[in-house]
């Protein structure tokens, strides 16, 4: 399965200028013949924490239109917005296909604390026979998040992040500690990185043996597209073994 991966710039005010540009990258992974294709962290809305009532309203027709293109072009997309629950404001990244389900980011920055509420379910989610995960940025540091969701039946999990490091200092970062998350979950993890005004971006891929699959470290909107070919592991040769077997989760408190 081939599966897209992409770093834009995402306007803070002008909504339909992103709604744009992520159309327009779906249109292109379609025709590398992907069917997924991931976008950053608040894509969609824009990593911006003012107004949220006005632009979570403004958000909602345009992802009724990306359902429609998704559903026509049999692909689905995972894009970062927001969501609101009463009063409650989320931090979510948004799966679309011929329907919408949504993530909530379970652990905010400080900053972000301010304005949005945390999450407090890890679901997992199944597109074109593929089981995956989603931890957004700052979820990625807590390594329960991806064994919960592997645990759950997730093969992939994906890494939508919106941090201003530059391309090459965030790749290297997620070079420190997402080959783990990969190797002893024996899941594929998939990171993406929102280009902001002066920096940001970054694109890289691990596969179940904590590999570097593939990694951009390239200026400006990207897209990247790789082969998901998994591995399948089990009991028998260490080099092979599914690691999530052995858990003693009755000693971990």
């Amino acid at each position: 399965m081939k599966i897209a991966v992409v770093q834009l710039k995402s306007s803070k005010e002008d909504i339909e200028f992103n709604y744009n540009r992520v159309v327009s990258f779906i249109s292109d992974a379609v025709k590398e013949g992907a069917k997924i294709v991931c976008f950053p962290e608040m894509t969609l809305c824009g990593y911006n924490f003012e107004n949220l009532s006005s632009r979570e309203k403004e958000q909602k027709k345009y992802l009724d239109k990306l359902t429609e293109i998704c559903s026509k072009n049999s692909i689905t997309a995972l894009v970062g917005g927001i969501e609101r629950e009463k009063d409650n404001y989320y931090i979510v990244q948004y799966i679309i296909s011929d329907k919408i389900e949504s993530y909530r980011k379970t652990h905010l920055g400080e900053k972000e604390k301010v304005s949005f509420t945390q999450g407090e379910s890890l679901p997992v989610f199944t597109s074109n026979g593929v089981t995956f995960g989603i931890m957004l940025c700052y979820d990625s540091h807590f390594p329960e998040v991806c064994t919960k969701m592997a645990l759950n039946g997730a093969k992939i999990i994906f890494n939508p992040s919106a941090n201003g490091n530059n391309p090459e200092k965030r790749v290297n970062r997620w070079n420190k500690y997402l080959p783990a998350r990969g190797y002893d979950n024996r899941v594929w993890v998939v990171a993406t990185n929102m280009v902001f005004e002066k920096t940001g971006g970054g694109i890289a891929v691990y596969n179940g043996d904590g590999e570097l699959e593939t990694s951009s470290t390239a200026e400006g909107d990207t897209l990247t597209v790789f082969d998901y070919n998994p591995k399948e592991y089990g009991k028998e040769k260490m080099c092979n073994r599914n690691f999530l077997f052995d858990r003693r989760p009755e000693i971990y408190g």
